[in-house]
């Protein structure tokens, strides 16, 4: 879907500001793009994520992009449940969560 998380970042920017990046505290359109975007001075430093449910979020772009997409894509809707699972699964893969040592092939004793 997306190859990394600047490429999701991306295109959550598009999706919020389709005509360019608005800043949420006054309105400008006058905005420094750096690692995060300011205005003015005296206002503080924003994201995409500012006044979204990924505000306060520790999970990255990427990762919020499937989770969106695989519950925009179920017929029936997604379980909570079945995000963790899926989404657990795939930070695994990435090798971004340790797996259990049952998980990588090690017997219990």
């Amino acid at each position: 879907m997306f190859p990394d998380d600047a490429a999701a970042e991306a295109w959550f920017i598009a999706q919020r500001w389709p005509g360019g990046i608005i800043c949420p505290h006054c309105g400008s359109g006058n905005v420094q793009e750096k690692a995060a975007h300011k205005t003015m001075p005296d206002l503080p430093r924003f994201s995409v994520r500012i006044g979204t449910p990924l505000q306060d979020s520790k999970l990255g772009y990427r990762m919020w992009a499937m989770a969106i997409f695989m519950m925009a894509a179920g017929v029936k809707g997604t379980s909570s449940m079945r995000l963790h699972r899926d989404l657990a699964r795939h930070h695994a893969e990435d090798g971004l969560v340790p797996r259990p040592p049952y998980a990588r092939g090690v017997q219990r004793e």
